[in-house]
This record gives C-alpha cells, sequence and structure tokens, in this order.
C-alpha cells in the first residue's frame, strides 16, 4: 500500500487499476476501496482519491492513464507545460491525449484523442503528467490553425515567450 500512496501522490491522487494491482493491491481490496468511496472511478480502470469536481491536472492525469501508453498532447500539453495562468484554457474544456499510431482507444466523456506517428519522439513520458514536447506541441497546433495569421502567432508568441527558437521548433520536421 505503501507504493500506491506514493504513486497516488505522483499523480495529483489518480491512479490506473493495473497501477494499483502492480503496487500489491488485490481485486478484493480494490473493490472495497471503491465501495468504501475511498477511491472513485473516473473513468473504467481510473480512479481518484475523491469525490467532487475534479481538478484540471487531475482530469488530466485521468484522461493520460486511462489512454495509456499516452501523453497529453496540443493545448493540454501546452498548458502542462506553462501551467494555468498564461493560455486561456478552460478547467472544463476537453483534455486532449496523444497515442501511438495503430492505437484506437475507447471513446471517453472529456477526452480527445488523436494517433501520432511520432508518438516515440515527440512525448515526454517522464514529466507529470506525460506530454508532448512543448516544441511538437506548438508545430501541430500551428498546423492546425484555421488559417496561417493565427498559425503565425501561435509560433510568434511561442518563441517570444522563450519557450521556444524557431529552429527548435523545427527540428525533426524538415
Amino acid at each position: 500500500m505503501d507504493e500506491l500512496e506514493r504513486l497516488i501522490g505522483l499523480q495529483d491522487g489518480v491512479v490506473a487499476r493495473r497501477q494499483a494491482l502492480a503496487a500489491g493491491c488485490t481485486h478484493p481490496e480494490i473493490a472495497r476501496m471503491l465501495r468504501r468511496r475511498a477511491r472513485v472511478p473516473v473513468h473504467p480502470g481510473v480512479y481518484v482519491d475523491r469525490t467532487g469536481p475534479l481538478a484540471w491536472r487531475q482530469r488530466a492525469w485521468a484522461a493520460v492513464l486511462a489512454c495509456w501508453p499516452a501523453a497529453l498532447g496540443g493545448w493540454s500539453a501546452i498548458r502542462a507545460h506553462e501551467g494555468p495562468g498564461r493560455r486561456m484554457l478552460a478547467d472544463d474544456g476537453p483534455i486532449e491525449v496523444v497515442v501511438r499510431n495503430g492505437r484506437h482507444p475507447a471513446p471517453l466523456p472529456g477526452v480527445r484523442v488523436r494517433i501520432s506517428r511520432r508518438f516515440d519522439e515527440s512525448v515526454q513520458l517522464h514529466l507529470s503528467p506525460p506530454r508532448q514536447r512543448y516544441d511538437d506541441a506548438i508545430i501541430e497546433l500551428a498546423d492546425r490553425a484555421r488559417d496561417e495569421l493565427r498559425a503565425i502567432a501561435l509560433l510568434a508568441d511561442a518563441c517570444g515567450s522563450r519557450r521556444t527558437t524557431p529552429t527548435a521548433s523545427c527540428d525533426g520536421w524538415g
């Protein structure tokens, strides 16, 4: 149980069933935690240690764990890198995750899943929560922009904030 509590602490109160089992919990122990509401289901096989509305980071962790192996992508990755203050991303908006090409996780409420051919090169699984590299997320968002002016503004803002450089943003995309 110490390992489970450590994981829950590292993951903002969120844990996957597979992680609980790997940490030494048994199926009956997990069922008991759910009955007592010590753990509350968020997505199938993903639980949080509280009742009530979830914080953005808890929703982000839940989405990543439910689609594992996955990482935050797009605007969700940018928010994770920059924190909540700089970008205007609603706390209750959908969480974007990116998964490896060939995977098709089941649809989840409040989660947008994208498939990436560059998953292994573009994600940082060691971060908390796992996410796309800043440069990859910015390039992808610029590519998805509605028009050229919005794409340029997005790239200029990222470079102007000194979170990336034009050279760094284009590495690996040539």
